[in-house]
């Protein structure tokens, strides 16, 4: 595969920008675009990071995250039809629960289909936030065969190969010093936060949030000691948040596709006369 010598952000018109009623605006996080060639395939690849905001579906953030969904699948989706020398697939990180509901439209109803995936790419692999996305074109979006029972696409789950949960024990001395890190940190700030909360020169609103944060502190000793003592603690730690630290809480998304269309090429051409 090679670069073929476009890359950049896509960036909206002013007229197409981003608006909740308020203002306008661009994406939280820039898209970027590639244009790459392997073998007979030539495709321009985007990747998002659409914003999340908040679960609620009520909420004026899940309207933005659908929003953003709408403007980049519209915007690429516009090119794509334009463009007849290459193929588009948009991919990355939308936030998509499920392929039910809004955000899923968002991207649907712009003509986009997806490989659709058994599992999720999360940790619990129960929801599909990340996607491959491509404009129909049966001429050169065409799926490689499938090999035996391995299908070609997917989600890999790179916990199967590193960080295993049977690898615990290799990395609990690293858990150990973190927490006992984390420790010594929250005991110096409880200590500043003691002499804090002891001022009479300090506002009243003040001396609440010192005192707001100084129960907190306290608490966080509290669970750090706990962690400290109980490698079982220590052992869920290492499996939901410590190895997700070390790689990724999204787990990789992958396609093969055929770059090879040499039969297709040569079955344009009819055969010529044959010579005397």
């Amino acid at each position: 595969m090679r670069f073929t010598g476009t890359a950049g952000e896509l960036v909206l018109p002013f007229e197409d920008q981003i608006s909740d009623g308020t203002r306008e605006r661009q994406f939280a996080r820039t898209p970027f675009a590639c244009t790459f060639r392997s073998g007979w395939f030539k495709f321009n690849f985007a990747t998002v990071h659409i914003y999340f905001g908040k679960a609620s579906r009520t909420s004026a953030e899940y309207a933005r995250r659908v929003a953003e969904i709408d403007k980049v699948a519209q915007f690429t989706a516009k090119r794509a039809r334009k463009d007849k020398e290459q193929a588009h697939i948009l991919v990355g990180d939308f936030n998509i629960e499920d392929f039910e509901g809004e955000t899923f439209d968002a991207l649907d109803k712009h003509g986009f289909k997806v490989f659709r995936n058994k599992l999720g790419s999360n940790l619990e692999q129960n929801s599909f936030y990340d996607q491959i996305s491509f404009m129909p074109d049966p001429d050169r979006v065409v799926l490689a065969d499938k090999e035996e029972d391995k299908d070609p696409h997917g989600v890999f789950n790179p916990f199967l190969a590193v960080f295993r949960e049977e690898d615990f024990d290799i990395y609990d001395y690293r858990i150990v010093e973190l927490t006992e890190n984390r420790k010594a940190a929250e005991l110096e700030e409880i200590a500043e936060l003691e002499i804090k909360v002891e001022r009479t020169d300090l506002a009243e609103s003040t001396l609440k949030k010192a005192r707001s944060a100084l129960n907190t502190a306290r608490g966080n000793i509290v669970e750090l000691d706990a962690m400290l003592a109980d490698p079982a603690l220590r052992k869920a730690y290492y499996l939901n948040d410590w190895r997700t630290f070390q790689i990724s809480d999204h787990f990789p998304l992958f396609v093969e596709l055929k770059v090879d269309f040499t039969e297709d090429y040569l079955e344009n051409f009819e055969p010529g006369e044959p010579e005397d």
